[in-house]
């Protein structure tokens, strides 16, 4: 239920890899690897018992070969490709989806899939579902890039259907992932109010019954926490939500014994502090708990509550929240102390007092948070509080020297 490195020095080696693809009986997977701003599909499949050790997949060429999506069970293989179309005229797009089949165990050579799949406009990032129809993205007449379905009727894809407008948000809608029964996809997104952080992160939007798409949700701090989430896709059976990230790296000020430059580099490829982006994974059950709740970002969601119902709502939904879902969001200090300074920023002083308080009640012990608090209780006036509370993060802290000079110019 938290994200971890998949595979780490196998298929997860810094070298910046992502959307990873599996047979459904688990015993093949295909990726894509970014070396220097390029793309090649890498694969590994089970031989007597073990991991093959990874290689460039046959199907690949000199070309950008990228975005694997094998069908779930394991017939065809979709990606998308810069390789030359041989045909200028109907399909003069420089990105196209290919694909490949299986025959006598082996993969075919790799065949442009015929319009409308492919046609006057880019199409990239193919996903491929059960019941064979393909979800990728299009680049439009008008310059848009939208996500877009083709559904596989009689052995041939259908027009596109472009995914409605709450689902393609911006102009730029790429990197999306459908589940296998299509039941929810995820696409990165930025520039949302929304947003956990201030760069791309993921939102996840469900489908039921009727075709009608939900309202794009934010996939929470766990997923965004990481730097830069893309290539998202999930498993065949449906379980596992793998995604391509770069999370902080470790810092160690000794090893257990002295190392050669055989062993550094081995070292530096299974557990960098610097380098490109890997592959993590988690449950899909992650995901699942998201449908069922109104707001995702915890900040967000307290802002909301607060224009609608009031500070006092927004604290109690902080509570609720911190109950029944303690593992989900970011209650953490500095969490509280954004929202406050956001409302102090805005002139909403008393506001912005109450979340103080309330950081302070929930991290007692953090010199931090009763600065803060003292510095809202200072702009409003309010000087005995202020030198009360800026006394108590002294006390916590006795290097905090802005508590030292606020105390002086109170005096």
């Amino acid at each position: 239920m938290t994200p971890e490195i998949f595979a780490p020095g196998f298929v997860s080696t810094r070298m910046t890899e992502g959307s990873i693809t599996f047979t459904l009986d688990g015993q093949e997977c295909y990726w894509t690897l970014h070396p220097s701003g390029f793309e090649t599909i890498m694969m590994s499949k089970v031989k007597d018992g073990e991991w093959t050790k990874p290689e460039v997949a046959p199907l690949t060429s000199k070309y950008l070969d990228g975005f694997p999506s094998i069908h779930p069970d394991g017939s065809k293989l979709y990606f998308h490709s810069f390789r030359p179309t041989g045909d200028t005229v109907n399909y003069p797009a420089r990105l196209n989806i290919w694909v490949v089949e299986r025959k006598n165990g082996e993969w075919s050579e790799p065949d442009l899939v015929a319009a409308p799949v492919n046609g006057k406009g880019n199409s990239g990032c193919p996903c491929v579902t059960e019941s064979g129809n393909l979800y990728f993205s299009r680049v439009m007449p008008s310059g848009a890039e939208f996500m877009v379905r083709s559904r596989y009727i009689d052995d041939q894809f259908s027009e596109l259907e472009v995914l409605p407008e709450n689902v393609n948000t911006s102009a730029g809608n790429f990197h999306g992932f459908i589940v296998s029964d299509e039941s929810y996809l995820i696409i990165p997104r930025t520039g949302r109010d929304d947003l956990i952080d201030d760069e791309w992160e993921f939102y996840i939007s469900f489908r039921n019954d009727n075709d009608e798409w939900s309202d794009l949700k934010n996939v929470g701090y766990l997923i965004q926490n990481a730097d830069f989430p893309m290539t998202p896709s999930i498993s065949a059976d449906g379980k596992y939500f793998f995604f391509q990230a770069n999370y902080p790296g470790e810092w160690h000020d000794s090893n257990n014994k002295r190392l050669s430059l055989a062993e550094y580099q081995k070292k530096e490829i299974q557990f960098p502090v610097f380098g490109g982006e890997d592959i993590y994974w988690i449950s899909t059950d992650y995901l699942r708990k998201i449908e069922s709740l109104k707001y995702t970002n915890i900040v967000y969601g307290l802002t909301e509550t607060l224009k609608e119902e009031g500070i006092d709502a927004s604290i109690a939904l902080y509570r609720d929240l911190k109950k029944k879902y303690p593992d989900f969001y970011d209650f953490s200090e500095p969490m509280l102390n954004k929202l406050g300074y956001q409302l102090l920023g805005g002139s909403k002083i008393k506001n912005a007092i109450k979340v103080f308080q309330l950081n302070a009640e929930a991290f007692p012990d953090s010199w931090n948070a009763y600065d803060s608090l003292a510095e809202a209780y200072m702009n409003n006036g309010d000087k005995e509080k202020a030198i009360q509370n800026y006394k108590k993060s002294l006390e916590l802290n006795p290097d905090n020297n802005n508590a030292i000079q606020k105390l002086k110019d109170l005096k």
